[in-house]
């Protein structure tokens, strides 16, 4: 990727975190606890993105759901990431692009396997507690280094 692809793809991301800020749009998010502990980057950085996240779950349009690591998965196994756009689209990001589905019977089976990762997620206090005991074991390592 060359500098001015980075700049291009950083301003993208930023414009779209507006939308959250539509109020006649909903958010729903869900996301594996192994991703709030996954640190590809430094701590500070992963600080900042913990905290961006309890900030975006005050945000009306936003609900944001935590599969934690020791759900009963019972056969919800974790899926590639994807998203569902209304009921005419979903989009899987992949290594080199995006892959559009339209038809309705991947539609179907897509929103199938969101509602049953969704139905073994935490929300509210609970999800919150997740991502800060994240930051604890960030803060933690941080004083003991």
């Amino acid at each position: 990727m060359e500098v001015d692809d980075i700049a291009d793809a950083l301003a993208e991301r930023i414009g779209r975190q507006g939308y959250l800020l539509q109020r006649d749009r909903q958010f729903m998010f869900v996301i594996e606890e192994p991703v709030l502990w996954f640190r590809p980057f430094s701590a500070e950085v992963q600080r900042e993105q913990l905290a961006h996240l309890l900030d975006v779950m005050t945000l009306p349009s936003v609900s944001l759901s935590i599969i934690p690591m020791r759900a009963d998965r019972q056969g919800r196994r974790p899926r590639e990431s994807f998203d569902i756009t209304d009921s005419d689209l979903v989009t899987i990001e992949m290594l080199t692009g995006f892959l559009s589905l339209t038809h309705p019977d991947e539609i179907a089976a897509y929103v199938t396997a969101w509602e049953q990762l969704y139905s073994i997620a935490v929300r509210g206090r609970k999800a919150r507690a997740l991502i800060r005991d994240v930051l604890a074991a960030l803060d933690e390592a941080a004083g003991s280094e």
